[in-house]
Formats: structure tokens, C-alpha cells, sequence
């Protein structure tokens, strides 16, 4: 089994044995403003994930996310072969589940304008 605390060491989590685990969060927020069928429009999407044992908020959210998309590889769920963008490879309501079943949590809103 991997311990954090020892096989990775203070410079890389920030966290020394013997230490209490770090107790934060972070958020990312991502606006995109356009036209869609000639309105206006803006997705708005918030990720927020908190520090999960020995690893900081960074590491959950970006760890996280490359862990799930290479289990859905290995399981089947994404087919397709060589470099695509997410959006091509996989069910994005699936991948939201699936973040949230491990604390991760994203939220989505759009606004038309008239």
C-alpha cells in the first residue's frame, strides 16, 4: 500500500509524518459567453473538492480526474483511440457521478438572454 506521508514526502504534498492532514478546498469557477441559434448565452460551471487524507484540494481535483478517466479506459467506457478531447470520449453526465461519488462536486448553469 502507498502512504502518501512517506513514499512521497513533505516537498511534494507539503505534509511531513506526523503531521495533522491538511483541511482545505478549492473551487474552480469557468464562464463561457456566446450566441447559441442567435442569443445570447453563458454556461456557467463551478468544481469544488476538499483535501481528502494526506493530499491538498489541488491534488484530489486533478488526481482525481485523470485516475477516473484511466479506470473507464481500462473498464471499457471510453472505446476510442489516440488523443481526443473529453467531451468526444465519454458521457459527461456519467463522469459527473462518478466525481461526485469520490467528494468531487461540479455544478452547471446557463442563462439566456432575450
Amino acid at each position: 500500500m502507498i502512504h502518501p506521508e512517506k513514499n512521497f514526502g513533505s516537498s511534494d504534498l507539503n505534509v511531513t509524518e506526523g503531521e495533522p492532514h491538511p483541511n482545505d478546498c478549492g473551487c474552480y469557477k469557468i464562464a463561457a459567453i456566446g450566441k447559441k441559434n442567435g442569443q445570447r448565452q453563458e454556461y456557467t460551471m463551478e468544481f469544488m473538492s476538499r483535501s481528502q487524507g494526506a493530499f491538498r484540494s489541488t491534488a484530489v481535483r486533478t488526481g482525481t480526474s485523470i485516475s477516473l478517466a484511466a479506470q473507464m479506459f481500462f473498464n471499457g467506457e471510453i472505446t476510442q483511440k489516440g488523443a481526443y478531447p473529453p467531451d468526444v470520449c465519454v458521457n459527461p453526465k456519467e463522469v459527473f457521478k462518478k466525481l461526485a461519488a469520490r467528494n468531487l462536486f461540479v455544478s452547471f448553469k446557463i442563462n439566456t438572454f432575450i
